[in-house]
């Protein structure tokens, strides 16, 4: 970033708990915001169904009570103006 005009540029790598529904709907929700929805309306309500399935089946490990806590990685970039 100093080649922008940053300096005294951090990078932290943080961890995010991320709460989602445990539903039907809101995992439906969840896939029809990716960037690749079109791509999965096109195949049609049996193949999203199917995802919608697997994808609350393989979030069960991060089940409370009715939702899913899910961890998600980012990273927080600071610098100042120089």
């Amino acid at each position: 970033m100093s080649d922008i005009g940053f300096a005294d540029v951090s990078i932290e790598n943080l961890t995010i708990n991320r709460t989602i529904r445990a539903t039907n709907s809101a995992i439906r929700d969840e896939i029809l915001g990716l960037p690749i929805a079109s791509s999965v309306e096109d195949k049609g309500e049996d193949v999203l169904e199917k995802i919608i399935q697997e994808t609350l089946s393989g979030l069960s490990k991060f089940s409370d009570g009715s939702d899913f806590i899910v961890p998600q990685h980012t990273h927080l970039v600071q610098g100042k103006a120089a």
